[in-house]
């Protein structure tokens, strides 16, 4: 990370983080519950880092405390919580879109109960499926 950027995450750090700890909240009422699986993640525009929730604790519960700050290796920069095993997800999507700004991966219940059901065709959605609108959220 060179002097501006790390400048620019610095600047944005305390707003990004209770925004992507708020993100995690609101999921969680929505119903994208899974114990303390899913995580989400946000960074600023075109940054090569990016803060993440961190493992071990449900989206109900995260803070800014529980987000930890990893570069596109995986490596944790800032932070004292553990990272998830799936930085990869987010790492991959923002190495190649590089207008994309937030990620998302969730196990809401009723959505994963459809996508296990054994039945395949153009009228369900696919699990591995990932959309992203021009305004960098993600949908279904």
């Amino acid at each position: 990370m060179d002097g501006e950027q790390h400048a620019q995450v610095v600047a944005h750090t305390p707003a990004l983080r209770a925004t992507l700890a708020l993100a995690c909240n609101i999921l969680a009422m929505e119903g994208h519950t899974d114990i303390s699986l899913g995580h989400a993640s946000a960074r600023e525009p075109r940054a090569v880092v990016y803060w993440v929730k961190a493992s071990g604790f449900g989206l109900e519960e995260v803070t800014p405390d529980d987000t930890i700050l990893v570069d596109f290796d995986g490596k944790k920069l800032q932070g004292d919580r553990p990272a998830h095993r799936e930085l990869p997800i987010h790492a991959e999507i923002y190495r190649r879109r590089p207008d994309v700004n937030s990620v998302v991966h969730t196990h809401p219940l009723y959505a994963t109960a459809l996508c296990a059901t054994p039945r395949r065709g153009p009228e369900r959605p696919s699990p591995d499926r990932y959309v992203v609108s021009r305004s960098n959220s993600l949908q279904v």
